[in-house]
């Protein structure tokens, strides 16, 4: 475990939980193992995947010193899912604040009961204890960076994948064919008009149209190399430049 919750039986039951639905997930095709784990339903993911990881971002809250509200209402926050709370008992000051809160918006308090309720419920309270100071600011980003990051930047970048592993770098360039090249391909039946693109010979292939290396490698199911994030940039030489990764970082 590369984080220091070693001593925590939560934590490892959370891994336990998530391992088994990775492998659920693969075996369900909504994930895919190669070229490494990749996220293929992100309804599957906001169903199964999410609540485990909420779970963990828990432990990540706690860790820092997040406090002044009920663990229920951080999960609920967190993974933007109220079904949990819809039979909670709230006090009349927090159901006052949620119907003004409503009102002011120009819209309909829902009924007991629903889950339009429990969230409007549950956004009033959390005011309220901004307010008293039950909650404090810091811990409140804490929270809104982990709602982003579970239901927003965690599936987004789960989606992605890095090609750059799955076949050798292009070397060298692409080249613009010679005059030379264009009449020997057209001696050979390909009639290609000049100007158009070739691969240079790389790996004991000979030089071939462009159109025709795409061809090839659609039918090997090898990724475009011209989709692959670019190499370190000098500015950061040790950070991945995939800008989805750079986001979640």
């Amino acid at each position: 475990m590369s984080v220091p919750f070693q001593q925590s039986a939560r934590a490892h039951a959370t891994l336990a939980a998530l391992s088994a639905a990775v492998d659920a997930g693969y075996a369900a095709h909504t994930l895919q193992r190669s070229p490494h784990l990749t996220l293929l339903n992100e309804e599957w993911y906001h169903g199964v995947m999410k609540p485990i990881m909420a779970q963990w971002m828990l432990l990540w809250l706690e860790a820092n010193h997040v406090a002044g509200l009920p663990t229920e209402h951080v999960l609920a926050y967190i993974s933007r899912d109220n079904t949990g709370l819809m039979a909670h008992e709230w006090d009349d000051q927090t159901c006052a604040a949620a119907a003004t809160e409503t009102a002011a918006a120009g819209k309909t308090m829902p009924g007991r009961g629903t889950g339009g309720w429990a969230a409007a419920c549950l956004q009033a309270s959390i005011g309220l204890r901004l307010e008293k100071g039950l909650v404090s600011p810091k811990a409140m980003q804490l929270l809104n960076l982990c709602e982003e990051w579970l239901g927003t930047f965690l599936p987004h970048c789960l989606q992605k994948v890095s090609c750059c592993d799955t076949h050798p770098p292009l070397s060298p360039p692409l080249q613009s064919v010679e005059p030379a090249v264009y009449s020997a391909a057209n001696r050979g039946g390909c009639g290609h008009a000049q100007g158009m693109l070739v691969l240079p010979p790389h790996g004991g292939l000979d030089a071939a149209p462009l159109w025709m290396w795409l061809r090839r490698r659609r039918r090997r199911a090898s990724p475009v190399h011209a989709l692959c994030p670019p190499p370190p940039t000098p500015e950061s030489p040790h950070l991945p430049t995939h800008p989805p990764l750079l986001t979640s970082l």
